[in-house]
């Protein structure tokens, strides 16, 4: 099933993560949902580019994980997925983790439900779910 279908399927054309609609309601779809989307997305650009898949998934046994790792060769990026629409400095930890596991790492990007696309200090880029269809 397409992305976008996906997502009016589940009653939310517009936007990947409305607003609850009430207070304390946990919004419609979940993390899991968004960060599938997104996973998709980054694939399929690979794919309409004759590209081979290029993304993994990290997890320790301690329970530290990293969404995607994008493996560009010498480097791995990390990315971490947030289906929220706010931003939120905790958003960086996972990959400021991964950067101290690796030598001359360095930066991430986080994709997140929100729209505006911001730069942060050491190389972490936070995009808008909207920036993988600019792209």
């Amino acid at each position: 099933m397409f992305s976008g279908q996906t997502l009016r399927l589940a009653g939310n054309a517009g936007r990947p993560h409305p607003e609850p609609r009430t207070p304390g309601a946990t919004p419609l779809p979940g993390g899991a949902l968004f960060e599938n989307f997104i996973l998709n997305e980054l694939l399929k650009k690979r794919f309409n580019r004759g590209l081979r898949s290029n993304l993994y998934f990290w997890r320790e046994s301690s329970g530290r994980e990293i969404d995607a790792l994008l493996d560009e060769g010498v480097q791995q990026t990390p990315v971490e997925i947030k289906s929220g629409q706010t931003i939120s400095r905790d958003w960086l930890k996972g990959l400021q983790y991964w950067n101290g596991l690796q030598p001359n790492a360095g930066g991430g990007i986080v994709y997140y439900g929100g729209d505006d696309n911001q730069e942060r200090s050491g190389g972490y880029h936070i995009r808008s779910w909207r920036s993988l269809a600019a792209d």
